[in-house]
């Protein structure tokens, strides 16, 4: 509907989505029987990509049929998975969060935020997000997430080097999933430029082949990231029947570790820097005595799933959805390749294909000409 014509429009939409993305030439999906709402406009049709060479974003794609497939899926599917954003610790801010909020609800979660100090009880059928504490659980806290975790419950955890190292029962809960985070900074050797992004602290991490997560991305060639800044997971070495750990990101081969914060004016490595390559990012399986089975997913850093730049320059995007869809177990409803943004004209391959190209039409001429030139002057 015309919106000039229609005002209402924009109230209706305006609790689901940023009144100034409604305009005469937005896409508005609503479906009454969920209530839910979303507002395209021309850029969720537009694929975006850095280009290095030229250090400016250029069009990749065009990816309206991704957009508005994902778009019906999310107004008109009955269930929606949650995903619960703790806070209450020194999180991430929901300033902070607004671009993973965004990103999550474009591949149709629905985000909100938790509070276990208030009362909030995690849904073990929800996905859980603790991004980069800085304040201890409490005991009490502890005992919910452990509860939460033995009924199934899935997670997704980023930790930064900035992050305290005594929060006990915090890291006691991460050692549950066999993970601990280590301290110090992880940074690229100069010499390895294949290891980092323009600075050693802006790490490019390999992307590990892992089976029902990682792969299809590794096989594409989907696997340029970006982190920084970076830091290292310790995991557990018991061999353990009921855990399971999967090592999904890693710094590169040269790469080392600075401990202490206050010496960061000078990168280069220094004696007695603990070596890589270190883990970046893994993916955890824990099995309970209840029966029930857990997924975690532990990040070294919370940078390359905050900010809209590293999105556009990298598959941050991908990793996200395929990590979020491994959590709750669903497979992605708009798995649609882009079009391309700009067909490429025909070209021959040399001068015989063209010359035989050429060839049927100029018989057909000649044939003509033999016979209509002796009829003109008959």
């Amino acid at each position: 509907e015309d919106l000039a014509s229609n005002p209402q429009l924009l109230r209706m939409v305006s609790a689901d989505s940023e009144d100034s993305a409604v305009t005469s030439d937005c896409l508005i999906l609503y479906c009454p029987q969920t209530d839910r709402t979303r507002v395209l406009t021309w850029d969720d049709y537009v694929g975006l990509g850095y280009n290095a060479q030229t250090d400016a974003f250029e069009m990749t794609g065009l990816t309206y049929e991704k957009a508005i497939t994902g778009a019906l899926a999310y107004v008109s599917e009955d269930h929606l998975t949650e995903v619960m954003i703790l806070e209450g610790h020194g999180e991430m801010t929901d300033q902070e969060t607004q671009v993973l909020k965004s990103r999550l609800q474009d591949a149709n979660y629905l985000p909100r935020r938790i509070n276990l100090r208030a009362g909030d009880v995690p849904d073990p059928g929800s996905i859980l997000m603790i991004l980069s504490p800085t304040m201890d659980l409490t005991e009490e806290e502890a005992l919910t997430l452990a509860d939460f975790a033995r009924a199934g419950g899935s997670l997704f955890v980023t930790t930064d080097y900035t992050d305290p190292d005594d929060l006990p029962n915090l890291y006691a809960f991460y050692r549950l999933y066999g993970v601990t985070p280590l301290p110090g900074l992880v940074l690229a050797d100069s010499g390895d430029a294949s290891s980092y992004y323009g600075s050693t602290v802006t790490l490019t991490p390999k992307l590990l082949n892992v089976e029902n997560l990682t792969t299809p991305l590794v096989e594409a060639g989907a696997d340029f990231l970006i982190l920084a800044p970076a830091r290292a997971l310790e995991l557990s070495e018991a061999s353990e029947r009921d855990l399971l750990l999967y090592p999904v990101l890693q710094s590169g081969d040269t790469s080392y570790r600075r401990l202490s914060n206050d010496t960061l004016d000078d990168l280069e490595k220094r004696e007695g820097d603990p070596e890589g390559p270190f883990v970046l990012a893994v993916l955890a399986d824990r099995g309970f005595e209840t029966g029930q089975r857990s997924l975690a997913f532990f990040a070294g850093g919370s940078s390359m799933f905050l900010n809209e730049t590293v999105y556009s320059m990298t598959y941050s995007q991908e990793l996200l959805q395929r990590v979020m869809r491994r959590l709750d177990g669903s497979d992605d409803t708009a798995d649609i390749a882009p079009k391309q943004a700009v067909r490429p004209p025909l070209k021959a391959a040399g001068l015989l294909p063209s010359l035989l190209a050429a060839l049927p039409p100029l018989l057909v001429a000649l044939m003509a000409a033999a016979i209509l030139l002796p009829r003109k002057y008959r």
